[in-house]
C-alpha cells in the first residue's frame, strides 16, 4: 500500500478533548449571557469559532462584534488546551510508524490557532506535523469535501495515497465522498454513530494501538 499523505483532525483524534466542551460550553454561554441549555451546548462540538459567532449574533441577538465573541470563546478554551487536555494513548508510536514511512502528515482543525499550538507542544505532537490547516482562517468547515483537497495539495500527496484519520462522521462522510482513503478512531463522544462511520471508513479502530496493529501489518511501498 501506497501512503504519501495523511490528514489529522485534532480534537477526539489526537487529543481527548470533546469531554471538555460541555464544561466550556457552559461557561462560554454564561459569558455571553445566555442560559445554558444541551441544543446550545451541542454547537460547540461541530462549529468553528466564527461559526458560533455568526450564531449567536444573528439568531439570538448577542451585541458584540464577530472578533470579540471568538476571542472571547477562545479565551476560555485556551487555559484547557494549554494545560489540561491530554494527547490519546498509544497516538506518539503511531506517528512515529508513519514517520519511519516517510508519510508527509497535515493537521486540519476546526479549532483556532490560538488554542491548537500550545496543546500541540505540550503533548509532544507539533514536531510530527508539515503543514498546519485551521478551518476558521478560510472562513470553512469539514461539513465539505474542499478543505481536504486543499489539505492534500499542500502536501503534495496524490488522492489514491492520502488518507484522513477522524473520529467524526460528517468529517469522515466528507472525505470519503471525494474519493479520499479514510480511517475512524472511536471517541466516545461520537459512539451514537459508531455503526455509520465503520460504514465509511475504510479502516477503523478502537484506539491508536489497534490502528498502529492494522497499518504494522501492511506492505509499504515508498
Amino acid at each position: 500500500m501506497t501512503i504519501s499523505g495523511a490528514i489529522f483532525d485534532l480534537d477526539g483524534t489526537l487529543i481527548d478533548s470533546m469531554g471538555i466542551y460541555d464544561e466550556v460550553g457552559g461557561a462560554c454561554l454564561e459569558w455571553l449571557g445566555l442560559n445554558e441549555n444541551s441544543e446550545l451546548k451541542k454547537l460547540f462540538f461541530t462549529k468553528t469559532t466564527i461559526e458560533l459567532s455568526h450564531v449567536f449574533r444573528e439568531k439570538y441577538g448577542i451585541n458584540k462584534t464577530e472578533s470579540e465573541i471568538v476571542d472571547g470563546i477562545n479565551d476560555v478554551l485556551f487555559d484547557f488546551y494549554a494545560n489540561k487536555i491530554k494527547k490519546k494513548e498509544g497516538i506518539l508510536e503511531f506517528l512515529e510508524l508513519l514517520k519511519s514511512k516517510n508519510v508527509k502528515m497535515a493537521l486540519l482543525t476546526a479549532s483556532d490557532r490560538k488554542v491548537v499550538f500550545p496543546c500541540l507542544k505540550r503533548n509532544g505532537l507539533l514536531e510530527y506535523f508539515y503543514e498546519f490547516v485551521f478551518c476558521s482562517e478560510y472562513n470553512t468547515s469539514k461539513h465539505g469535501g474542499d478543505i481536504f483537497l486543499f489539505t492534500m495539495n499542500l502536501l503534495g500527496s496524490r488522492k489514491e495515497e492520502t488518507i484522513v484519520f477522524e473520529d467524526a462522521l460528517y468529517a469522515i462522510r466528507s472525505a470519503r465522498k471525494i474519493g479520499l482513503k479514510t480511517c475512524g478512531i472511536e471517541d466516545e463522544w461520537c459512539s451514537k454513530d459508531k455503526n455509520k462511520i465503520v460504514e465509511y471508513s475504510d479502516f477503523y479502530g478502537k484506539n491508536w494501538a489497534e490502528i498502529k496493529g492494522i497499518f504494522d501489518g501492511f506492505r509499504w511501498e515508498t
